[in-house]
């Protein structure tokens, strides 16, 4: 980083110290070199050397270093003296990696902290064989007689036993290296072999992965992750940059050749945060220039050619290594500069003193339209903190975005705040499970969901669950505060979120819609329980069969129920049909002309209710009833999953349309009706017997309910996958009951 540079970035140059300047990466302080600090004056020519590194996280690749100034002196990198004597290496390990993400799959593997991308798949028909090359390079290998080894990581997606081979080589020419059937059903692989380095040679190489499928009728569906091939590669370079190792204990010299002049820098890198400037171990016409590194795109620096019509200039030096040792060589031409950023931290969020009732977490795009809900909210006794997204992730991830960066300050806020704890937590943005865009037509994230591998459905696999921000007490499932999601991508959709919550609860349409609640059931030809029982039991029933005495549903609350079934089933209220003409306008009537809230219990897809569609987004788009919201609540399957890449969820779109719903309690993942009917009946206890009026209290009292209700252990999924779309402040219009 030049003087300019610092200049740009506004940094006070002029009037600092640079001996104060400091840089530090995750958290620790690194070692730099600061040209022409000696003076106590950074002046024109000066300049700041560090050695960057890329990160490889599910979120991002871009690595944040943070320059500080002021203060103690920094830290800076030393020299390390050439030792003499030693024996000469003549070759290092290098790796290729191989890896292209394609393709999602979110239960490959059902197990916690994998990404879960994968490149296309290979699908080979039953009692055939099939097979896909991959190209990959080779640079300078050494030459002698060396192994390699090739590393492989694939999933499989049918039960039983797969069979795997894997070759390597040219084209015409090709090796097998590995034969296993060691490998059984829905699992992931990863598997280490060695092979004869003379099946490589320098330039384009071959791997191919062949599956063989002995059933007869099924399909095999294989999706490869990633591979590596280490190879022993020569101290040459042909782009005037190596990054190279000495991999064993030892004194060894080391003369790294290939490079266009002999004004070459080397270091060690072994210790990222204390670099050492490697001094040559032979006389050379040798010049100390600066080494910028750009935040690199992945773990492995990027390199550009340098165009060199005979490179024969090489750096030569000795080291005595107590174990293995990293190292970079490189020329002028060779060095990078980052992006610079200046820091704008708006709000101390570590401050002990910071106290707050809801803390409403946004992407800054849409802070400035929060300001009439935080008004509204604040005028209900409630202390509400507006945070800025981007200042969690510079005090809680060291500047990089995550999910975990959210969930470690709202931990931190719950446990180290001053009292009373916050109760409250809206989520302002959008958000996807392709982070880092994998996919071409993926949207952006403006706030990451949680991804949680939900174990206890295995259909679902990893998901959206949001419930994960707010479980502050280890191995506890359940909320310690209450939690919803804006899915909002513009301002268009902020803004209306915004303006149906005030207008629910500032301005309802008069009438006595808000006492009438619609109940919707799916038929019963697909299985899954008895749906119509679960909506009677909620809309007719109590929670203290036999004595009965407490209703779930008590005066003067009304109901409606829009049953779909089979001509002579005597429950069913509109007939069975694909699509479902009758119940889908009866349910578009009810919505309508008013309802507090909507049950759906049934079948259900992230954009339908039903095969026979009683609902789905088509629908939608026929409500008129915007002075008339109403509350979803879908008890199905993933209704609720915002977290598409480039489609939108019944949930979502009902809570962004300027008519719909006020919020949605949504799931984003599979479950079973009897949980789902536990849940639903503890929110209605809460709202109808407890008179609660905030709505994500409710939803709380929900999943306590499932958990103090249901066989210990069970259904312990919903406590993840249901989440709710609106405000969780958001106050329910009660009626007196009797």
């Amino acid at each position: 980083m030049t003087y300019q540079d610092l200049i740009t970035a506004t940094i006070p140059v002029t009037t600092t110290d640079p001996r104060t300047f400091k840089m530090y990466n995750f958290g620790q302080e690194i070692a730099i070199q600061v040209l022409g600090e000696e003076d106590g004056k950074f002046d024109p020519g000066d300049a700041i050397v560090f050695y960057g590194r890329g990160v490889n996280t599910r979120y991002t690749t871009q690595n944040i270093y943070w320059l500080t100034y002021g203060g103690a002196n920094g830290q800076r990198i030393a020299d390390q003296a050439s030792v003499a004597g030693g024996a000469t290496l003549a070759a290092y390990t290098d790796t290729v990696h191989l890896e292209q993400n394609l393709r999602y799959v979110s239960t490959l593997p059902m197990a916690d902290g994998y990404d879960h991308w994968f490149n296309a798949q290979i699908v080979v028909l039953g009692g055939a064989t099939g097979f896909r090359d991959y190209g990959f390079t080779i640079k300078n290998p050494a030459s002698g007689s060396y192994s390699a080894t090739l590393e492989a990581v694939l999933g499989a997606l049918p039960t039983g036993q797969h069979h795997l081979k894997l070759y390597i080589g040219q084209a015409g020419n090709l090796r097998l290296v590995l034969d296993t059937t060691n490998w059984y059903d829905k699992t992931v692989l990863q598997t280490t072999t060695s092979f004869p380095q003379s099946y490589l040679v320098a330039g384009t190489n071959i791997l191919r992965v062949e599956i063989v499928n002995a059933r007869t009728t099924t399909p095999e569906t294989v999706y490869p992750d990633w591979f590596k091939i280490g190879y022993q590669r020569a101290y040459t370079t042909d782009t005037d940059y190596l990054a190279f190792g000495g991999d064993q204990a030892g004194k060894w010299r080391f003369t790294v050749d290939g490079f266009s002049t002999d004004a070459i820098d080397a270091y060690d890198v072994t210790d990222p945060q204390a670099v050492k400037r490697i001094l040559p171990g032979a006389a050379l016409n040798y010049l100390y220039l600066p080494l910028v590194l750009r935040n690199a795109s992945s773990a492995a620096l990027s390199i550009g050619a340098v165009d060199a019509a005979s490179p024969t200039a090489s750096f030569t030096f000795g080291a005595n290594q107590t174990g293995p040792r990293r190292y970079v060589a490189l020329t002028a031409a060779q060095r990078k500069t980052p992006a610079i950023q200046p820091a704008q931290v708006s709000n101390n969020l570590m401050q002990t003193s910071n106290s707050a009732d809801y803390l409403m977490i946004s992407h800054p795009d849409f802070l400035t339209a929060l300001d009439p809900l935080v008004t509204q909210r604040t005028s209900q006794g409630l202390r509400v903190q507006k945070v800025n997204v981007q200042d969690v992730y510079d005090q809680f991830g060291y500047g990089m975005w995550s999910a975990e960066a959210i969930q470690a300050f709202l931990a931190h806020a719950y446990n180290q705040w001053t009292a009373p704890k916050p109760g409250f937590v809206l989520l302002v943005g959008d958000g996807n499970y392709d982070f880092r865009r994998y996919i071409g037509t993926s949207g952006p994230t403006y706030l990451p969901p949680y991804l949680a591998m939900i174990k206890d459905d295995p259909d679902t696999g990893e998901s959206a669950a949001d419930n994960r921000f707010v479980t502050i007490t280890p191995g506890d499932l359940l909320p310690e505060m209450h939690i919803g999601r804006f899915p909002v991508n513009n301002q268009t959709e902020i803004t209306t979120m915004v303006s149906k919550t005030l207008g629910y609860e500032n301005a309802p349409a008069p009438g006595d819609w808000l006492q009438r609640i619609l109940f919707v059931s799916d038929d019963l030809s697909r299985g899954g329980g008895d749906f119509y029982e679960y909506s009677d039991g909620i809309a007719d029933g109590y929670a203290d069969p036999p004595t009965n005495t407490v209703k779930l549903l008590p005066a003067p609350y009304t109901t409606t129920k829009i049953y779909m079934g089979p001509a002579g089933e005597p429950r069913a209220t509109c007939p069975s049909e694909t699509p479902s003409a009758v119940c889908r306008q009866n349910t578009l009537d009810a919505i309508n002309a008013g309802a507090l809230m909507v049950s759906y219990i049934g079948h259900g897809t992230k954009t339908d209710w039903s095969a026979s569609r009683i609902m789905d987004l088509t629908a939608l788009t026929a409500l008129t009833n915007a002075d008339k919201l109403t509350i979803m609540l879908p008890m199905t399957c993933d209704n609720g999953y915002f977290a598409q890449t480039n489609a939108e969820s019944f949930g979502e779109a009902s809570v962004r349309m300027a008519a719909g719903a006020v919020a949605s309690w949504s799931p984003t993942g599979f479950g079973l009706a009897s949980g789902h009917d536990l849940m639903e009946r503890g929110l209605f206890l809460s709202v109808f017997q407890d008179h609660t009026q905030q709505l994500g209290v409710a939803a709380t009292a929900g999943k306590v309910y499932l958990v103090q209700n249901a066989t210990p252990g069970k259904y312990l999924d919903l406590l993840d996958t249901y989440l709710l779309l609106g405000d969780p402040a958001l106050r329910i219009p009660l009626a007196a009951t009797q």
